[in-house]
């Protein structure tokens, strides 16, 4: 072989050594980039949204609702017999931080019949961020004032026609009464029968005096104290103030009711 075949045939040989070499360099350099690079992140990872109050705790609709309870019932008046309640509007909340905490708060005064609103802020370090909105409504009892018998219309109730029952909530009228004793005296517009709860639209004050009544009128104080006629003007109920003509003058003025056909002067 030529001197000049041997010199090609050695540098044939140092390129293929040399790219061996780099070959065997590329593959070392891949496996330790391949250790060093973090693992991807994970699809929900890279489409979550950032955390209600900073944290990752999940609250249950469950418990939600059991402490939403809790807070309705610690309102609910002594006449009124909860037996269950019904919810809608509570869901899980999510990525709750843990120091989080659940503030209740009534849109309105309740009523207690039918559907009611209740607002839910959750908030952390007193900002609030993120309210839900509940409905709920009360299912049971309420005590109120009945009719003891059947009475006719008319009728002037006395404490034997009124008594204290159980009615469920969807039976209450809106002017319900719970103190018997408030509708002692007043007269009936309507007929009702033994169990029906007593409504005041049904029930009048019976007037102790009438428009053109001829009244008593009391002008004074307790040491003294002078008596005169008048004519009332317009019905009144005792304690009620009405407009009264005295007789011998013919002026008018006005004088609270204090008895049956008795009043006395407003001073």
């Amino acid at each position: 072989m030529t001197r000049v075949g041997e010199f090609l045939t050695v540098r044939a040989g140092c390129v293929f050594v040399l790219f061996i070499v780099l070959m065997f360099a590329a593959s070392v350099h891949a496996r330790t980039g391949e250790e060093k690079a973090p693992p991807p992140s994970s699809a929900s990872e890279r489409d979550a949204s950032p955390p209600l109050a900073g944290g990752g705790v999940t609250l249950q609709a469950s418990v939600i609702q059991a402490r939403a309870e809790s807070y309705v019932r610690s309102l609910v008046p002594e006449y009124i017999e909860v037996e269950s309640m019904v919810w809608s509007g509570l869901v899980d909340l999510k990525d709750l931080a843990p120091d989080a905490e659940l503030n209740f708060r009534p849109m309105a005064r309740f009523t207690w019949f039918g559907p009611q609103r209740l607002a839910l802020d959750v908030t952390r370090g007193g900002e609030r961020v993120r309210r839900l909105w509940l409905t709920f409504e009360v299912r049971g009892q309420a005590r109120v004032a009945c009719a003891a018998r059947d009475i006719a219309a008319g009728s002037a109730l006395d404490s034997a026609d009124i008594e204290v029952g159980s009615v469920p909530l969807t039976q209450i009228p809106v002017d319900f009464a719970t103190d018997p004793t408030s509708l002692v005296g007043r007269k009936l517009s309507r007929r009702y029968r033994t169990g029906e709860p007593l409504s005041a639209r049904h029930v009048a004050k019976i007037p102790d005096v009438r428009r053109g009544d001829k009244v008593s009128v009391l002008v004074g104080n307790a040491r003294f104290q002078v008596q005169a006629t008048g004519v009332a003007q317009e019905d009144g109920s005792v304690g009620e103030v009405i407009f009264v003509r005295n007789t011998a003058s013919g002026k008018t003025f006005l004088a609270r009711v204090v008895g049956t056909h008795r009043v006395e002067v407003v001073l």
